[in-house]
């Protein structure tokens, strides 16, 4: 991508995090973003939600779907296991 192509994608990676990061974050009870998978994706996240928040979490993905359905592709899976929120440090003893 070209300087201006990058800066018009980054301006919609903000909007994207504004508009729909934040606000599911805000009902989860942990909220990660990942790495995005190519240059075109605009945000790459995972959220961890309590069972009894599911229909409404699933409410606000919707909403944000009817307002950027035209503009992008939406992929919303899970559940998943929550190994994005999982922190394991291991170490070796010496024998």
């Amino acid at each position: 991508m070209g300087g201006a192509a990058k800066e018009i994608f980054s301006q919609l990676q903000k909007e994207v995090k504004d508009d729909i990061f934040t606000p599911l974050e805000e009902l989860a009870e942990a909220a990660v973003t990942n790495e995005v998978l190519s240059e075109t994706m605009l945000l790459n996240a995972s959220f961890l939600i309590d069972k009894d928040k599911e229909d409404e979490f699933d409410a606000l993905v919707n909403e944000a779907h009817e307002r950027w359905k035209d503009h992008s592709d939406f992929n919303y899976t899970g559940p998943w296991p929550a190994y994005n929120f999982i922190n394991i440090r291991l170490s070796v003893e010496a024998s």
